[in-house]
């Protein structure tokens, strides 16, 4: 039980940060495409693995 709770924590903290990226750095991404942008405000988890993705390159 407190293995599921941590990792639902760190995923929510991880989930918050991601947003607060994006609030900070929405501007820059919307720029390289805003059409993702409309859909990952819609769908967390789609946003996350944009966010992934834009990490590795």
């Amino acid at each position: 039980m407190e293995e599921s709770n941590a990792s639902t924590y760190m995923r929510c903290y991880f989930l918050l940060f991601n947003i607060y990226i994006y609030i900070n750095y929405g501007t820059y991404i919307i720029q390289i495409t805003s059409k993702v942008n409309i859909v990952i405000i819609f769908s967390t988890k789609l946003y996350m693995k944009y966010y992934l993705i834009q990490k590795k390159v």
